[in-house]
């Protein structure tokens, strides 16, 4: 099964309960299983961070890069990763959340053993990550998923 990654350091749109600070989208090819995602602030204030499902695109932000675990894999990611939305999509808030320190660097590593965090083969369905409390502020991210 290959291994892709994405990420970037949300831009323009501060973020918030409504607008996530990036986000992985799937695609009706084949379902994605995120093994790790991790963020860090950007700034010395502290901040609450979340992870949530997206059923709808709103307004995406710029794409990110992805790059391959391995790069001699053939198979191409369906998987796409973007910057801060500008128009919130629909989403729900999942059980993880965590204040990252009042310092630039401070973060947080999720983890996901076992079968992983799913985003199903349905198109416009993704994971994001957003400010579920408190005052939204930009920070670093990264998603590592299975194809």
């Amino acid at each position: 099964m290959p291994r892709f990654v994405t990420g970037g350091r949300s831009v323009t749109t501060v973020p918030s309960a409504t607008i996530p600070l990036g986000s992985l989208y799937g695609a009706a090819a084949r379902q994605l299983t995120i093994v790790e995602i991790g963020i860090f602030n950007t700034t010395v204030t502290a901040v609450c961070v979340g992870l949530c499902r997206i059923t709808t695109t709103g307004t995406r932000g710029a794409a990110t890069t992805i790059g391959k675990f391995d790069i001699a894999d053939l198979q191409t990611p369906t998987g796409l990763g973007y910057l801060t939305h500008s128009v919130g999509p629909t989403l729900t808030g999942l059980p993880f959340q965590a204040t990252l320190g009042a310092a630039a660097g401070a973060g947080i590593v999720w983890t996901f053993g076992g079968a992983g965090l799913k985003v199903p083969a349905v198109a416009d369905n993704a994971i994001g990550i957003y400010i579920p409390t408190g005052t939204g502020q930009h920070c670093d991210f990264y998603f590592v998923w299975d194809e």
